[in-house]
């Protein structure tokens, strides 16, 4: 109530105000002469929860996020707004956003790689590891190896892990397949070594949210009890975007 108060209060006479559900809000004007008007009211409504809301005798801080679109129809005002608005929300809150073609061909590609990763993860046969060798520049033998994860998808081809990993530990599709990628690269390991490599370790990438995943040691001494393979022989790297 109180932030729709502050919203009507706003907006005055400029357009109308309604609550969409949940804590989000529309807003609807009919009557401007330019962009820079969106942005200077869009500017005014981010800047207005900087001021806290006092509710009995608790003091709230609430963030914002708007998305924009300026469209004839109303059913697509509503749908492209509401993308708009969770790419705002992505950009870091108390933000606005206005749509575009780019933004909208952006969270189509996402959402396609969001289904196309949930049906490879049904049975994991379009990965595989690939193995960069790390060689000693006073030997110049390979000393170690580090596992690197590829997906050749059925629908979408090959996608390069800068596009599906960040998608997969947003999505927290990275728990399932960091658990295969564990596997697939002790056992590979394991198979080396009986070809008679002589490895130091393996290198294998993690993501933070696996880390925060409270069944991560279990996975993990699980696979090293499954592939027989000597703990001190894994090297667990942390992902880049941690």
């Amino acid at each position: 109530q109180a932030v729709s108060n502050r919203l009507a209060k706003i907006i005055g006479d400029l357009g109308m105000v309604g609550r969409f559900g949940g804590d989000e809000f529309v807003v609807l004007i009919d009557k401007f002469d330019s962009e820079k008007t969106i942005k200077k009211i869009s500017t005014i409504l981010v800047d207005s929860f900087q001021e806290k809301f006092e509710i009995a005798d608790l003091s709230l801080g609430i963030s914002a996020s708007i998305g924009i679109s300026i469209f004839p129809d109303s059913i697509e005002l509503i749908k492209q707004s509401d993308l708009a608005m969770y790419h705002a929300k992505e950009l870091g809150r108390n933000n606005y956003c206005f749509f575009s073609k780019e933004l909208s061909n952006t969270i189509e590609e996402k959402t396609k790689i969001i289904n196309a990763l949930k049906e490879s993860l049904e049975n994991k046969n379009e990965f595989l590891l690939l193995y960069q060798p790390k060689i000693s520049t006073i030997t110049g033998k390979m000393v170690s190896i580090e596992s690197l994860i590829r997906w050749n998808s059925k629908t979408l081809g090959y996608v390069y892990p800068s596009k599906f990993i960040s998608i997969a530990e947003e999505t927290n599709m990275i728990i399932p397949l960091g658990e295969w990628i564990l596997k697939q690269a002790c056992n590979d390991f394991q198979k080396l070594i009986k070809e008679g490599l002589d490895l130091e370790h393996i290198s294998i990438n993690v993501s933070s949210i696996q880390l925060q995943d409270e069944k991560f040691f279990s996975i993990l001494n699980k696979v090293i009890k499954e592939t027989n393979i000597n703990p001190q022989k894994i090297e667990l790297e942390i992902t880049e975007s941690f």
